[in-house]
């Protein structure tokens, strides 16, 4: 139904944002490994995997927060003929603590064969963040509606449609470069988010807009 075809209506359009902090962070690594190991079992029997895990349980970051994603082997061939084999690990560190952020970027670099992928940042309870903004961005259109009918002397009977839309500016995922002076640095110690090259904190603005057709009818008392 068009607006021409709505008689005795008013629209508008208000919206609302919020901004909202991430409460942990997903952080993927590629490990080369020499031996060819799948499942979780990966984890302790894969030697440089193992190392990886191990070095992340000293700053606190358990088993539990690692996850296989994938492995796959690769064969190269040497300048003899000669062939070698070995494993390529995804691995994925999930609901890393933000403090926690720099330590583990900083554990996963001290690793000979790891190369970090990147930061998705996770942020919590957002449907109810959606929905406060949702009920920001009604409020101010229905005292929009409200002011335009009693300036033009009609009255607000009910709603005819209501879209709503929402959107926020949250990246994916956040490429994380190696600390600054490289692995040696980052060497089993913690790291400052200067040496890190990033924010260790991510926020990102969620909004929500509306568009709602009022009907009004009668003349406003008074």
């Amino acid at each position: 139904m068009t607006e021409n075809e709505m008689p005795d209506t008013i629209t508008v359009s208000a919206s609302a944002n919020e901004e909202i902090e991430a409460t942990s962070a997903d952080i993927a690594v590629t490990m080369r490994g020499s031996s060819f190991i799948s499942g979780n079992a990966a984890l302790t029997k894969a030697r440089e995997v193992a190392a990886l895990v191990a070095a992340l349980k000293e700053i606190g970051i358990t088993e539990a927060n690692i996850e296989l994603r994938g492995v796959h082997a690769e064969v190269s061939t040497g300048a003899l003929g000669n062939k070698s084999s070995s494993a390529v690990y995804s691995l994925r560190v999930v609901k890393t603590p933000l403090d926690k952020v720099a330590d583990a970027v900083g554990a996963i670099t001290s690793q000979k064969t790891a190369e970090l992928g990147g930061i998705a940042w996770q942020f919590g309870d957002k449907h109810a963040a959606n929905l406060r903004v949702l009920e920001t961005a009604l409020t101010r259109a229905k005292a929009k509606a409200e002011l335009a009918a009693r300036t033009l002397g009609v009255q607000i009977v009910g709603v005819r449609t209501l879209t709503e839309t929402f959107s926020d500016d949250r990246p994916v995922l956040m490429q994380a470069p190696a600390p600054r002076g490289g692995a040696e640095m980052a060497r089993l110690r913690a790291v400052s988010s200067e040496e890190l090259g990033l924010e260790v904190t991510h926020r990102e603005t969620v909004s929500a807009s509306v568009t709602v057709h009022f009907r009004v009818g009668g003349v406003a008392a008074g």
